[in-house]
């Protein structure tokens, strides 16, 4: 298992958060960015961190001959 860091929602607590790039490229101004939810539309800076562990799947097809 490996360990991933999601940002969660504060409003609905979801993970489908993306970074909002509407607002132009903060990383060449030095701002913060700007992070929106998938889910309600909350825009903020400011969005919590957690880490969660996932499985890691390995697919093994058969070999033709």
């Amino acid at each position: 298992m490996t360990k991933k860091s999601v940002k969660i929602c504060p409003r609905c607590k979801s993970i489908k958060v993306k970074t909002n790039y509407r607002y132009g490229l903060t990383f060449l101004a030095g701002t913060p960015e700007i992070y929106t939810c998938q889910n309600c539309g909350f825009t903020s800076e400011l969005f919590p961190e957690a880490e969660i562990e996932t499985k890691t799947k390995i697919k093994i097809g058969r070999r033709r001959t």
